[in-house]
């Protein structure tokens, strides 16, 4: 019984250090946007006093508290079975029920839960850490050096291969070309051979027709003197000299 009520204590102390957290950050909005209205020497005189009042708030929950309690409060927030957050109404329930745990074991008064609005802001804890310290957050369209590390190694790497791409097709137009100059040295060269045959044939045609042309003048030449003889006998009366031997 006497673990069981330590354990009780211990529950209803970790959920109040929580509710009371979570009410000094309700605390620190509200102060914010009524900030927001106020001049900048203002605002940063706010933020002072705000950081002030949650570091006195932390200092007044924790004086509450007995190391022992303490490192229960640890050790229970740190289990698995309270590993789940704290959000909706189930989480206000168990607020609820802790605090009058709480309420019965150690005397504490109630508080009832403040209801979380419908609108829940969308800063993470380091843009309101920022916003504490004053630091403005990081405009999207300032370049850092990564980026423009990155920007000069893809410009060279462009460029490297624009030239690359530009020597290959220097040598593609340069094979071409002497491709193109040997088959016209090969074609003009059969040209010249082309006609050179042509030629020889026809100095070849010409020097058989001169020869048959000559054969033909000398036969007709023959045939002439023969006819001429043969009217040279006739007219002469005088026939051939036959010759006969008898025996």
């Amino acid at each position: 019984m006497n673990q069981d009520a330590e354990f009780a204590a211990a529950v209803a102390a970790a959920a109040f250090a929580v509710y009371s957290i979570e009410e000094a950050e309700a605390e620190n909005r509200r102060k914010k946007r009524e900030d927001l209205e106020m001049s900048r020497t203002k605002l940063k005189s706010r933020k002072q006093d705000t950081r002030t009042g949650l570091q006195q708030s932390s200092g007044r929950v924790s004086r509450q508290f007995s190391s022992k309690e303490l490192k229960m409060i640890v050790t229970i927030i740190y289990c698995p079975c309270f590993k789940a957050p704290f959000t909706g109404e189930t989480s206000t329930r168990n607020l609820v029920e802790m605090d009058h745990i709480r309420g019965q074991e150690s005397g504490f008064p109630m508080r009832r839960p403040i209801r979380s609005s419908s609108v829940r802001s969308t800063s993470t804890p380091v843009a309101i850490d920022r916003k504490h310290k004053g630091i403005e957050p990081r405009d999207k369209n300032v370049e850092t050096k990564a980026d423009a590390w990155e920007r000069a190694q893809m410009e060279k790497i462009i460029k490297r291969y624009e030239k690359i791409k530009s020597g290959i097709l220097d040598w593609e137009n340069e094979r071409k070309m002497q491709a193109k100059l040997k088959m016209e040295r090969k074609k003009s060269e059969l040209e010249k051979r082309r006609t050179a045959n042509q030629k020889h044939y026809q100095n070849k045609i010409a020097r058989i027709e001169h020869i048959a042309g000559g054969a033909r003048a000398q036969a007709e030449e023959e045939r002439r003197k023969k006819e001429s003889e043969i009217k040279q006998i006739k007219l002469r009366g005088k026939g051939p000299v036959r010759y006969c031997f008898c025996c």
